[in-house]
C-alpha cells in the first residue's frame, strides 16, 4: 500500500510537472506541431469587374484557398493572407511557393488564406499597369475584410493578420496594408481618352464584397517588392515589415527604377528606398539584402531553390516576433559557453544535444559556394567569425558582422571545415562540409 502510494504520488506530481511545463513553453507557431493539414479550396470572397481591353463590364468570382491545422481546437488563430507573384499579367493562388508557405505555416498552428487577384492591364502605357495594381490592392482589401466577416467560420482572430507577397505580390501586400484613400493614384479615376479604362476604379474598400471592417495589418512580410508612390509613407504606416531583395534584381529595383527596364512600366521604389525610409521615421523596418542575387532568387533553378530554407526561416522568425501567442523566448535562447581549442577545433561543435543552445545557425549545410549565419543573438561590434580547416589553420576572418550574413565559400576545396563565433559573451563553433 505504502509502495501505491508514493508511485501515486510520483505520477500526480510529474503529471502537474508536465502541465505547468506545457503552458509556458509551447512551440506552436515556432516548429511543426501538427502532422496533418486541412486545405478548402476555391473558397469565393469577392466579384469584381475584370480588366478587359475593350471595356466592358466583365465581373469574375475571386478566390481563396484556406489552409489550417487538422483536429486544431483553437478558435482564435493567427492568419496569414498570401499573394502570388507574376507581373500582374501571370501567376495563381496555388503557385508552388505560396503553397509551400501555407503548408508549413498551418503545420505550424497558423492558418493561411492564399487569395486571387485581378490580372491584366495595356502593356504599352503604364497608367494601365498602375490600374491593375490598385484593382489587386482592393482585392486583397477585400480578402481581409471577408475574413474578418467570418472570423467565427474560420476561427481567426483579427488582430493578428499578417500580408505575406512575392514580386507583384509583395507589392501588393505592402500597399494594401499601408496605402490610404488619399493615396490614390490619379489615374484610377479614369484615363481620359482611353475607351477601355475610363471608368472610375471606384475607394480602396469599394470593390470586390461590401463587408464593413477596418483593414488593420499586423505585419507584412515582402519579397522582392515595391511601392508606386513614396508620398504614401507615413507615419500612420505602424505595422512592422520584412523585406527581402538581391541587389541585383533588375524586374523590380531594390532602390527605384522602370520594372523590367521598360518604360511601359511605372517607376516603382524597391525594399531599400522603403526601408530607409521608415527608418527615418521610426518605424519597424527590417531589410536583408542578398549580394548579387537578382529576382525570385529562392526559385532559382526551380522551387525551392537554395535559398528557400534561408528566407523560409526569416520569415518564421518574423511572423514569430509579431504573433501575440508565439513564445518568443524560443528565438532568443539560453547561450551556454563553449570553449573553444585552435588545435581542436572540434571542441565546442554543435551537436544535437546542445542544439537548442546555439546562438546562431548555419545554412546550407553541406555547401559548394556560399554559407548563411544567422544570428539568434543579435552580435555585437566585438563579434568576430573565423573559418578553420580540418588542421586547425584559420583561413578565414570576417569582422563587422550583422546579424544576416552571406559569404561567399566558392573558392574553398571540398573538405570538412569549422566555422567559429567569437564575443564578449560565449565562443561557438560548427562543422561545416563543402561539397561540390
Amino acid at each position: 500500500m505504502k509502495n501505491l502510494f508514493l508511485l501515486s504520488l510520483i505520477f500526480i506530481c510529474t503529471t502537474n510537472y508536465i502541465l505547468h511545463a506545457q503552458e509556458f513553453v509551447n512551440p506552436r507557431y515556432n516548429k511543426a506541431v501538427f502532422n496533418d493539414i486541412t486545405v478548402t479550396t476555391g473558397i469565393e470572397f469577392a466579384q469584381a469587374d475584370a480588366y478587359d481591353l475593350l471595356g466592358f463590364d466583365s465581373p469574375e468570382p475571386l478566390y481563396l484557398d484556406f489552409y489550417e491545422p487538422t483536429g486544431d481546437t483553437s478558435t482564435k488563430r493567427p492568419l496569414v493572407i498570401t499573394v502570388f507573384g507574376g507581373a500582374f499579367l501571370a501567376g495563381s493562388r496555388d503557385a508552388a511557393d505560396m503553397v509551400a508557405w501555407c503548408d508549413s505555416l498551418a503545420h505550424r498552428g497558423y492558418v493561411c488564406a492564399s487569395i486571387d487577384y485581378r490580372l491584366g492591364f495595356n502593356v504599352t502605357y503604364d497608367a494601365s499597369a498602375v490600374r491593375t495594381g490598385y484593382r489587386a490592392v482592393q482585392d486583397a482589401r477585400a480578402a481581409i475584410r471577408f475574413m474578418k466577416e467570418y472570423h467565427d467560420v474560420f476561427g481567426i482572430d483579427t488582430t493578428q493578420i499578417f500580408m505575406l507577397g512575392n514580386s507583384a505580390g509583395a507589392i501588393t501586400a505592402i500597399q494594401a496594408s499601408y496605402l490610404e484613400e488619399s493615396d490614390r493614384p490619379a489615374v484610377t479615376y479614369g484615363i481620359p481618352g482611353s475607351w477601355a479604362e475610363s471608368n472610375d476604379l471606384g475607394c480602396i474598400d469599394c470593390s470586390g464584397n461590401s463587408y464593413q471592417h477596418t483593414i488593420d495589418v499586423k505585419a507584412v512580410v515582402g519579397f522582392w517588392g515595391a511601392v508606386l508612390d513614396t508620398n504614401g509613407i507615413d507615419s500612420s504606416d505602424e505595422a512592422p515589415i520584412l523585406m527581402i531583395h538581391g541587389d541585383n534584381d533588375n524586374v523590380v529595383l531594390i532602390d527605384n527604377g522602370l520594372p523590367f527596364g521598360l518604360p511601359t512600366f511605372p517607376q516603382m521604389y524597391g525594399s531599400r528606398t522603403i526601408h530607409n525610409i521608415r527608418t527615418q521615421l521610426n518605424l519597424e523596418s527590417t531589410l536583408h539584402v542578398f549580394p548579387g542575387e537578382g529576382h525570385n532568387f529562392y526559385s532559382d533553378g526551380g522551387f525551392p531553390g537554395v535559398y528557400w530554407d534561408t528566407l523560409f526561416n526569416m520569415g518564421i522568425e518574423f511572423l514569430c516576433m509579431n504573433n501575440t501567442y508565439c513564445d518568443t523566448s524560443l528565438l532568443r535562447p539560453t547561450i551556454v559557453p563553449a570553449q573553444f581549442d585552435i588545435a581542436n577545433p572540434m571542441t565546442g561543435v554543435e551537436t544535437m544535444e546542445n542544439a537548442n543552445q546555439n546562438a546562431w545557425i548555419l545554412y546550407p549545410n553541406p555547401s559548394s559556394s556560399y554559407i548563411n549565419l544567422d544570428f539568434k543573438v543579435p552580435p555585437t561590434t566585438s563579434t568576430q567569425v573565423s573559418i578553420y580547416n580540418a588542421q586547425g589553420q584559420q583561413i578565414r576572418l570576417y569582422t563587422n558582422i550583422d546579424q544576416f550574413n552571406v559569404w561567399d565559400i566558392s573558392d574553398l576545396p571540398n573538405g570538412i571545415y569549422y566555422v567559429h563565433t567569437q564575443s564578449e559573451y560565449y565562443q561557438q563553433s560548427k562543422k561545416l562540409t563543402i561539397l561540390k
